[in-house]
């Protein structure tokens, strides 16, 4: 790209735009590659003054080939982002393609998206996304216009920042499984359509049978990147952070089963292959019922225990039966590259040495969560898997003696009690105890809510500073309701 077709982007970036001189640099370069690699048909949702036409135009025109169809209806509007739009923009918009010379390569409607979406059947190569922000506005442009996006196409969204309603939009109308994010210029997110679904290694565990830090090592590897730890009640649809071709989903088998996430993910288009990690179930009871989210509990957030066992018990035999890849945890510390390169294997996966180095910070990995709180812990002094394992089993070992006894009793009890009860022994030694709500993040929440509603309600009743907020209500915003 020549000096002057720079100077005239920034000119353009300055004067016309809402977006910057990188974007449209950038968006120069995709419809050049479109035009040059297939027919550069380009479709524009969001035209404002013509700035991100026109760079769009100069790449098709460039390349000798292709087209930039716009829309926008040029209406008055305010968006949610508090850009003002009015009439005045399609003045603009039309001396801004004069000026630069690329009406040729310009097809403008001025009409809303959906309105050109119903008589539209050609194929785009590059869709850029710059209209209504709002989540319904955001939603809707996917929803219509993805079909028509060829494979190895680009689809460009401005404005996806953190928390935004593009972001939000984005997060749960884009199939993830046939868009792959390659890019991002600014808040500008770059996806491109692949050809073949894309894979998934979908890892489970029971919480305490050792699946995080089984994630941390593959979440080193150069080829891969994805979610270090999903929260358990929690199934990620959002996958706009990971570049990778191959995603990592690590699971915790409680509030799902990891057979249940396998068959949504590939019902959703995910080339899924499954991992389960296996640890002996008295050994993860004996662990569980330490932490604060071994909880026996009620709720969907957490589960029974026994729940828990039995989704687990499930997952070990349908590994059996279809052949899934199992990690035996007890194997894993005991020779863990021997057991990497066989589990690489059965994956399909090229040796990564990285894979016991740990190179990466938890914080480097798309979607780092909160992991589990020992490995953190012992992550804080050591690095690469060998001495992490090493730290981990001293740390074990000083916490043996009558305490640790009485808690590996207490799950063998549990383990034994959870299999009879499996097998349907109607004995009333096996009763299992009611779980509990107290405890539970929803009993939680709802008491913190139930402070809050007090907090507000003496702040209301308060002589003066209630006697304030009535008068707000009643001139400002009458519309407010009043406390009951």
């Amino acid at each position: 790209m020549s000096e002057y077709l720079y100077e005239g982007i920034a000119s353009l970036a300055s004067a016309n735009s809402m977006s910057s001189n990188a974007l449209l640099k950038r968006l120069y370069h995709l419809a050049l590659d479109a035009g040059k690699r297939c027919n550069g048909t380009i479709m524009e949702i969001g035209a404002y003054r013509g700035a991100s036409t026109t760079a769009l135009a100069m790449g098709v025109r460039d390349a000798g080939h292709g087209h930039v169809y716009s829309i926008d209806p040029h209406m008055h509007y305010r968006g949610v982002l508090g850009g003002t739009f009015s009439p005045e923009d399609h003045v603009a918009f039309e001396e801004t393609i004069r000026k630069y010379g690329v009406e040729k390569w310009v097809t403008h409607y001025c009409r809303d998206s959906a309105t050109i979406a119903k008589d539209w059947n050609g194929k785009i190569d590059i869709l850029w996304v710059d209209g209504d922000h709002s989540y319904e506005g955001v939603a809707t442009d996917l929803k219509l216009w993805l079909p028509f996006v060829e494979d190895g196409g680009v689809i460009v969204l401005d404005d996806h920042s953190p928390g935004s309603e593009v972001a939000q939009a984005v997060r749960d109308h884009m199939p993830f499984s046939r868009f792959q994010s390659i890019e991002r210029i600014g808040n500008a997110l770059v996806l491109r359509r692949t050809a073949e679904p894309r894979s998934m290694v979908l890892c489970g565990g029971m919480q305490s049978s050792g699946s995080t830090l089984v994630s941390m090592c593959f979440l080193q590897r150069d080829d891969m990147d994805g979610i270090y730890d999903m929260d358990n009640p929690f199934i990620q649809q959002d996958f706009s952070r990971v570049f990778s071709s191959t995603v990592w989903v690590k699971m915790t088998i409680g509030s799902f089963r990891l057979r249940e996430l396998i068959d949504l993910y590939t019902a959703q288009g995910w080339l899924v292959h499954p991992l389960l990690v296996y640890r002996e179930p008295e050994e993860i009871l004996a662990s569980l019922i330490t932490k604060w989210y071994g909880l026996d509990g009620c709720t969907g957030d957490d589960p029974p225990l026994f729940t828990r066992f039995t989704r687990y018990m499930s997952d070990i035999q349908d590994a059996k039966a279809k052949k899934w890849p199992v990690l035996n945890y007890a194997e894993f510390i005991s020779a863990p590259e021997e057991v990497l390169l066989r589990i690489c294997a059965l994956l399909k996966l090229p040796w990564d040495p990285r894979m016991m180095t740990w190179p990466k910070a938890d914080t480097a990995f798309a979607y780092p969560s909160s992991g589990n709180e020992s490995l953190r812990e012992t992550l804080a002094s050591e690095s690469g898997l060998v001495d992490t394992i090493n730290r981990y089993k001293a740390g074990s070992n000083k916490v043996q003696g009558a305490n640790s006894d009485n808690r590996t009793a207490r799950a063998k009890a549990l383990a034994t009690r959870f299999n009879r009860a499996i097998e349907g022994m109607p004995v009333s030694d096996t009763d299992l105890e009611p779980s509990h709500y107290r405890g539970t993040r929803r009993d939680s929440l709802e008491q913190e809510l139930q402070r809050l509603r007090r907090y507000i309600d003496r702040i209301t009743k308060h002589p003066v500073i209630g006697s304030v907020i009535r008068l707000w209500a009643a001139l400002v915003n009458p519309n407010l309701k009043k406390p009951e």
